[in-house]
């Protein structure tokens, strides 16, 4: 493992449990071995695990441990997470140049203003990301596959339902994830109907989704095979709702269903 003078903690969940352990302290404790002595160790982590955190930074003698409390939005916790980094790294002397003709200055959380986080947004596939399909359907790719990951999206896709009708929702995730927690998160959107699909790397898994989504209320569920059949069924779905699409649980599926909507739509336009 390469030496850093920085660490990065951005979740601990129950995910990868065959490689990192079957309890959250014991995929903590796992994690945490990327912090280098001396080093700065930056954790973001719910308020359980935050005195484990702190206890293995000082045995790995990590001269500096911040840990901030977990919060419902994901992606605000990453944000700050990259602003204490850049302000850890300034305090060491790291140096960058602004703009190219700018003099050097030391890194801190003023380069990440608000057109810096806007532009870093867009250039992230399948986070949040946005496509209107062929047909007509807006679709939301997010690859969000853990219980806190999901609970963020649901909060920023709420703020978008203002004036939308709740989404369709096409889910497929891997076999080691926290299915149970993922799909009651996403229950909370209200889809009128949700189609639960095998990703490569978690074949038998839709059966399951499809059992924890009815569980958790949603009225309307179907499991697909593959991939391209799933799409469809839920494109349909949401043209039968005049509604729209999130696509969720997996960056796998996230990036096959981005490939097949952009190929239809480049062989729309070939064909115009």
């Amino acid at each position: 493992m390469l030496a850093s003078p920085m660490a990065l903690l951005t979740s601990v969940e129950l995910e990868h449990t065959e490689v990192l352990g079957d309890t959250l302290e014991a995929i903590a404790r796992e994690k945490c071995g990327i912090a280098s002595p001396d080093g700065a160790l930056v954790a973001c982590v719910s308020t359980d695990l935050s005195q484990i955190v702190h206890d293995i930074a000082r045995e790995q003698r990590v001269r500096t441990c911040t840990v901030l409390p977990r919060s419902q939005d994901h992606t605000e916790d990453n944000l700050e997470i990259s602003r204490l980094t850049l302000d850890e790294l300034g305090r060491r002397g790291f140096l960058c140049a602004p703009r190219s003709n700018a003099r050097l200055s030391r890194l801190s959380r003023c380069l990440l203003g608000p057109q810096q986080v806007q532009r870093a947004h867009r250039m992230l596939p399948a986070r949040q990301e946005r496509l209107m399909s062929a047909c007509g359907v807006e679709v939301l790719l997010d690859a969000a596959h853990t219980p806190a990951s999901a609970c963020s999206l649901v909060a920023v896709t709420r703020r978008m339902r203002s004036v939308r009708k709740p989404p369709v929702l096409l889910i497929g995730m891997l076999g080691d994830k926290d299915h149970g927690q993922v799909s009651a998160s996403m229950s909370a959107l209200l889809p009128p109907h949700v189609v639960c699909v095998d990703v490569s790397g978690g074949r038998g898994v839709a059966g399951k989704l499809k059992t924890q989504m009815a569980a958790a209320g949603c009225t309307s569920v179907c499991a697909v095979p593959d991939v391209a059949s799933a799409l469809e069924a839920a494109l349909d779905a949401a043209r039968h709702h005049e509604t729209w699409l999130v696509v969720v649980g997996s960056f796998r599926l996230c990036g096959s269903v981005r490939g097949i909507l952009l190929t239809a739509i480049d062989e729309t336009h070939r064909s115009q």
